[in-house]
């Protein structure tokens, strides 16, 4: 019993001590859930959009044209993938990356890609990492929302 609880109080004492990572260069946010009637309404305060805990998977910069599926809601992403961020329970991310620009999308529990946004050049979810900064980009999966 003894040995228990001082391999115990050891993993305590790690677990505490660990400090999240925090990306000197790269991307950090947090990724919300929208769902349901979103219209604007004089009787109703809009909703907090709630985070949740899922995958991001970040790629080379991506059009319409490189992925299959509809919309929004893709199957397959023909691009490289550069790299998976996991969110907390509370829907945060930080994730070190080189410089350069990068499209990121949801992953669903339905196994499919989530991206609803893009830039002037038709690249979705974009996201450019500049030198030695961190960018500060929150996502929102749409899934069920209406607007």
């Amino acid at each position: 019993m003894k040995i228990f609880s001082i391999i115990s109080a050891a993993l305590l004492m790690a677990c505490h001590t660990q400090k999240p990572m925090v990306p000197t260069q790269g991307i950090a946010g947090y990724v919300y859930r929208e769902t349901g009637n979103q219209m604007p309404s004089p009787n109703r305060a809009p909703r907090k959009p709630k985070g949740i805990k899922c995958d991001l998977y970040i790629y080379q910069p991506t059009t319409l044209k490189q992925t299959t599926g509809d919309a929004t809601v893709f199957t397959a992403v023909s691009t490289k993938l550069i790299t998976i961020a996991h969110t907390d329970s509370a829907g945060h991310y930080s994730l070190n990356l080189p410089v350069g620009k990068y499209s990121v999308f949801i992953r669903t529990d339905k196994g499919t890609f989530f991206a609803d946004e893009s830039d002037g050049e038709g690249i979705l979810n974009p996201v450019e990492v500049m030198v030695n900064k961190v960018t500060d980009r929150n996502f929102k999966l749409r899934i069920g929302a209406v607007y």
